[in-house]
């Protein structure tokens, strides 16, 4: 019997181990359909490039940040671009990485409201997989907002 369900188990969390890299590339591709990118879309590169050519002053002079993406979003920004370099991909790479904590994030809250580890799995799929209209405008996957809207 123990052998069966260590069984079932394994099967169980290898076809969510498929489901699971399934959605991530289907929404990384979901992300890469953003293109063209808009100004909001690269307000965290924008931000980075300032203060890697003017310094930490330029935190200071930059007028237009929203909420406090500076607080929450430029210290993953700095480190993202530091490695990865500025380039429109970059910024929708850092944008779908958001958008994957987020799915976490929602999965961890399903868990810990149900007491379930199923229904956590379940929102974890549902979120990664869910559509541009369902999330709202199709550019919110590279758009940082909702990841402030949570943290702050």
């Amino acid at each position: 019997m123990k052998k069966e369900n260590a069984a079932k188990r394994l099967g169980i969390l290898a076809l969510f181990s498929v489901l699971t890299i399934a959605a991530l590339v289907s929404s990384l591709g979901t992300a890469f359909q953003t293109l063209p990118l808009n100004p909001d879309m690269a307000e965290m590169a924008l931000i980075y490039q300032g203060v890697m050519h003017h310094g930490w002053v330029f935190l200071f002079t930059w007028r237009f940040t929203q909420d406090n993406q500076i607080l929450s979003l430029l210290p993953f920004a700095l480190v993202f671009y530091a490695l990865a370099g500025v380039s429109g991909a970059s910024i929708i790479i850092q944008g779908w990485l958001i958008f994957v904590v987020n799915a976490a994030l929602t999965s961890i809250l399903v868990k810990v409201a149900t007491k379930s580890w199923y229904w956590g799995g379940l929102a974890w799929l549902l979120a990664l997989l869910a559509s541009p209209m369902t999330i709202g405008q199709p550019t919110i996957l590279a758009y940082p907002r909702l990841f402030v809207r949570l943290s702050g």
